[in-house]
């Protein structure tokens, strides 16, 4: 009817949704596509593996099948049920669903990131895993396996 196709256009408009599209995209053909992308701009099999578990799991916890599902509480709603990770690795899923949803934004399929102004977690002083410096050897093989202009910061850093 046309009072649903109008309640429809308002919560797309309030997702952030284009109105040329209907906001009913599955996540899971958006994710797909993402993750072929990112393989397309040379991002390794580890990374592009991880995004899509770490998107997959919080959609899932949440219920998002569609794209105008994704919303502020259904993350924040995961982030507490798995309030034990590291706040490092919440933070990595949070990067995750945020690079997708830029890259959605990028594409002119959404309007705004719904999860742009979810907090990170605090990580000062909660590392779990103590930081050392790379040896000599370790140093010399970073410097040798990156791009020249990556190789300067590292002399400039070190």
């Amino acid at each position: 009817t046309k009072l649903n196709e109008i309640v429809l256009q308002k919560q797309r408009k309030r997702a952030g949704i284009k109105s040329s599209g209907d906001g009913k995209d599955l996540i899971k053909s958006s994710v797909q596509l993402f993750c072929d992308d990112l393989r397309v701009r040379g991002r390794g099999d580890k990374y592009i593996n991880d995004v899509e578990r770490f998107i997959r799991i919080v959609s899932e916890h949440a219920k998002w099948d569609t794209l105008i599902d994704i919303n502020p509480e259904g993350f924040l709603n995961w982030r507490i049920a798995n309030g034990d990770k590291a706040p490092k690795t919440l933070n990595e899923y949070l990067n995750s669903l945020n690079a997708f949803l830029n890259w959605l934004v990028d594409r002119g399929t959404i309007e705004i990131n719904p999860l742009l102004k979810v907090p990170r977690a605090e990580t000062r002083g909660k590392q779990r895993r103590k930081r050392r410096s790379l040896t000599e050897e370790q140093f010399k093989r970073l410097i040798e396996s990156s791009p020249y202009e990556r190789s300067i910061v590292y002399h400039v850093a070190a």
